[in-house]
């Protein structure tokens, strides 16, 4: 199988920190907050009922949410 073009797409997303302490980061943030459908070069595909690939779109929202302690 040939690989296929892939459309261009635009995502925007936001992440921030605090630092309660000078060895403690909080990190968190929201990605795709637009829920764009898309989907990336190399995306998984499962087999339509034609027979040709029908490729899965990437996830909607997500939420990401860290912590980093440094000693």
């Amino acid at each position: 199988v040939s690989e296929r073009p892939t459309d261009g797409f635009a995502v925007f997303s936001l992440r921030g920190y605090v630092r309660p302490t000078e060895r403690w980061r909080i990190t968190a943030g929201i990605e795709n907050f637009t829920d764009t459908k898309y989907r990336q070069h190399g995306s998984l595909a499962i087999t339509g009922p034609d027979g040709r690939p029908t490729f899965l779109p990437e996830p909607g929202i997500s939420y990401i949410f860290g912590t980093e302690i440094t000693y």
